[in-house]
């Protein structure tokens, strides 16, 4: 309890001193060192703290629901520090596995998370058409109000001109400029990415 009350207060020093007395390798323990890691940028140890958490079956039992949310949340922020690839992509997918769909806590991790990896398809161009297809499709089906959907139909563009589908990649573009909801800057990176593509 004091552990949690001292990572909520920020009070990274006294937390540190804490835990080093800390015997038990608990809930509590994993949560508070995994904020104290972050708070000093340490994301790789992080990561590796939640990877073990995670296959920790007594521990997974302990934690309530919106702590595991809240190491999930920092463990996506870890992956995208860290990892790129296939690597990345493994991660994210296992990640979206477990956590429970009809679970309310997990609802926005679950979009975040299905988000990055849509990203990682788009930079890694390692899925096809088809794949990419499937996924967004899926995303829009369950998150149609999400704000993460400019940015995606957004890549989803530049994945197809990557495949050589430069009319259909130049409508979504255009679809997303005329879209009144659509982010100023993603509008200002959609004309931009029109404008390049008229220059011979």
């Amino acid at each position: 309890i004091i552990a949690k009350q001292l990572a909520h207060s920020q009070k990274w020093i006294e937390l540190e001193k804490h835990l080093e007395g800390y015997k038990k390798k608990d809930a509590i323990f994993t949560w508070s060192k995994v904020r104290l890691l972050i708070s000093k940028n340490d994301y790789k140890n992080s990561q590796s703290i939640i990877e073990n958490a995670l296959t920790d079956k007594n521990l997974l039992k302990d934690i309530a629901p919106a702590e595991l949310n809240e190491l999930i949340e920092i463990y996506l922020s870890c992956l995208e520090k860290t990892e790129k690839a296939d690597r990345l992509q493994k991660r994210i997918e296992a990640i979206i596995a477990v956590l429970n769909p009809k679970n309310e806590v997990f609802k926005e991790t679950r979009e975040r998370a299905k988000f990055l990896l849509l990203e990682s398809y788009f930079t890694e161009k390692n899925k096809t058409l088809g794949d990419v297809d499937k996924l967004i499709n899926e995303f829009e089906q369950y998150y149609p109000k999400s704000t993460y959907l400019p940015r995606i139909k957004f890549g989803k563009a530049l994945f197809y001109f990557s495949q050589k589908k430069k009319e259909e990649g130049s409508k979504i573009l255009n679809d997303l400029i005329k879209n009144a909801t659509t982010p100023m800057h993603i509008k200002e990176m959609a004309k931009s990415e029109l404008s390049s593509l008229s220059i011979p």
